[in-house]
């Protein structure tokens, strides 16, 4: 069984090859006490990446209907603490080898839901799709 450390190291990893393999220089922070995973230098400016592990709901028929990550760190009283846009820039997450740039003021919730298909009660309000958040037409638009 992988341990959770080892999916965020595995989705860290990946989002910095995929930002270098995009035409990003990548730095890492020293320590444990940082906000930011990585460091992102995209066109001389700087961006600040929280990376995090999504838990995949596939559709009823095998697709991806979501994926939903945490927007917020956890302090060792277990208390939630939600990163602010003085944190970082960006939360990015792998799925189905894809990598997500998701700007911290789309955010809505402390456990965000990236969408991959319409939800069955044809909520629009609040949505989050996927499509809109693919790392390089995010870049593109930096």
């Amino acid at each position: 069984m992988v341990k959770s450390g080892q999916k965020g190291d595995f989705v860290e990893l990946t989002v910095a090859a995929n930002l270098r393999n995009s035409g990003c220089t990548v730095y890492f922070p020293f320590g444990n006490d940082s906000k930011a995973d990585l460091i992102a230098e995209y066109n001389n400016k700087l961006y600040k990446i929280q990376c995090k592990y999504a838990h995949v709901t596939p559709t009823e028929d095998g697709g991806i209907d979501y994926a939903k990550f945490k927007t917020y760190s956890t302090a060792r009283s277990g208390e939630k603490i939600p990163y602010t846009k003085n944190d970082v820039d960006f939360f990015a997450t792998i799925v189905a080898d894809r990598t997500y740039l998701i700007p911290i003021e789309d955010i809505t919730s402390i456990e965000q839901r990236l969408r991959f298909s319409r939800p069955k009660n044809n909520q629009t309000k609040r949505i989050m799709y996927a499509d809109n958040y693919i790392m390089e037409s995010v870049l593109q638009k930096l």
